[in-house]
């Protein structure tokens, strides 16, 4: 089994937080070779340890670094607390806290 395991490194030190808005994905192909994913939410540097049965493979681990992406702002959506697309309108609380989400695309 491949593992995949990556770490945000904080800027201030080398110091690491384990999985911080990470979505990791790893694949057997069956033929011999497995295929990872990395999904970020945040930008920065990131620390990645990739292990087959409970060893490291070659070069591992290796830093990777996550750069902004830039929006296409016509693909963006506004979402309601419920995360469901804002269609028309949205209807809020008087004297309580409406949050609108933009998600970027």
């Amino acid at each position: 089994q491949l593992v995949c395991r990556a770490e945000y490194m904080e800027e201030t030190s080398d110091s690491a937080a384990v999985g911080a808005g990470l979505d990791v994905k790893v694949n057997n192909n069956r033929d011999g070779t497995f295929k990872g994913s990395i999904t970020g939410t945040k930008a920065g540097k990131y620390l990645c340890h990739v292990k087959l049965a409970d060893e490291e493979v070659d070069y591992s681990p290796f830093y990777f670094t996550l750069m902004p992406a830039f929006l296409h702002v016509p693909s963006c959506v506004a979402l309601d607390m419920m995360k469901n697309v804002i269609k028309g309108g949205v209807t809020g609380l008087v004297g309580e806290e409406n949050i609108v989400v933009v998600q970027g695309r």
